[in-house]
């Protein structure tokens, strides 16, 4: 039995293989089980490797009941031979292998073992409690933003911000659309408080200079005005000069308010809610710039306001890590079973 960080130094692993190593199998050991006695060497490596391919490359199947995953690391080029019933790799490393079952020659690994599936659902499990987190420190720092418990000065938006609605529809017309272009931000492009544009909804830069008072800057925050009320993002340095969509409006604080404290307010639940029930409409709510204007939160000092800027950044900064792995996974685990179904595994 060894410890994945030795496995990985003395296999020599790329970087990247590295990186893919540490992202599927941390923080478990790579494998800690045992082999039942075997009737020979070479019975081994025809029953058990060819079934897995080539001998220059590494194939690892784990499977209880059902087949959880298939690992290959192509880059790994390195022969190995089989002594009493362990793999040998070079550097001297060894690799206990598992018990066979039946004629199925496939390696099972134990109840602690790591899957797909379960690292898919870890991953997930890991941005919903860092989220949580993120809601937690807002709320032990400022309370909450309707109730007021800390006692904070209450301003209406109109006096600490500037507040511009999007251009009206009658300013952008079909034709004005063009894809590659300069995006245009409408509700459906702020998605888990961060803006997604579409590269296919966007506007010509010579159409977007005539539509100047709507571009949007850094550190605004713009706001969906109809549909889900609350739903808003922080403009970031990679969003300047974007135009604020017609069923968005943008909110552009001045030097008391930092825009990360004030997004993270307007789209709680609480203040979502109070924003809600001002917006007019029946059948679809809509906020005008008067109803945002004279809505009223609290503003804690701007020290406060920009500690708490930080640790939201830090958080966001993991969410997007931890996304971008279970990125990783859906797209290997999405690859192995379409493997499996065609039946190359």
């Amino acid at each position: 039995m060894f410890f994945f960080e030795e496995f990985v130094h003395n296999c020599q692993f790329s970087n990247s293989s590295q990186q893919l190593v540490a992202l599927l199998l941390k923080p478990a050991l790579l494998f800690s089980l045992l082999i039942r006695t075997l009737e020979s060497r070479r019975k081994i490596v025809r029953q058990l490797l060819f079934p897995l391919r080539y001998l220059v490359r590494m194939h690892i199947v784990f499977k209880c009941n059902l087949l959880y995953g298939l690992l290959l690391l192509d880059s790994l080029k390195c022969h190995f031979r089989f002594e009493c019933g362990v793999v040998a790799l070079p550097h001297g490393t060894t690799i206990p292998l598992c018990s066979l079952e039946g004629e199925s020659y496939t390696l099972k690994a134990p109840p602690e073992a790591v899957s797909f599936p379960g690292l898919i659902i870890k991953r997930r499990a890991a941005i919903a409690k860092l989220d949580e987190l993120l809601q937690s420190v807002f709320l032990d720092m400022f309370g909450d933003p309707v109730t007021n418990p800390k006692g904070w000065d209450v301003y209406k938006i109109k006096e600490f911000a500037e507040v511009r609605i999007g251009p009206f529809g009658s300013l952008l017309h079909k034709h004005d659309y063009i894809a590659n272009g300069i995006p245009l931000i409408n509700p459906s492009h702020i998605i888990g408080g961060k803006i997604a544009p579409d590269s296919l909804f966007t506007i010509s830069e010579e159409r977007a200079k005539s539509l100047q008072n709507y571009r949007l800057q850094y550190g605004d925050i713009v706001l969906g005005r109809r549909g889900e009320i609350g739903r808003c993002a922080v403009v970031r340095k990679g969003h300047h000069g974007y135009l604020c969509g017609t069923g968005s409006m943008f909110i552009r604080p001045t030097e008391v308010a930092d825009a990360d404290f004030i997004q993270k307010t307007i789209s709680s639940p609480s203040v979502a809610y109070n924003l809600e029930s001002n917006a007019k409409g029946i059948t679809m709510k809509n906020l005008n710039s008067s109803i945002v204007e004279e809505f009223e939160l609290p503003l804690p000092d701007i020290k406060a306001q920009t500690h708490f800027s930080s640790i939201k950044h830090r958080i966001e900064k993991e969410i997007d890590t931890q996304k971008e792995m279970l990125s990783i996974l859906d797209t290997l685990f999405s690859s192995l079973q379409q493997r499996a179904f065609r039946g190359e595994l």
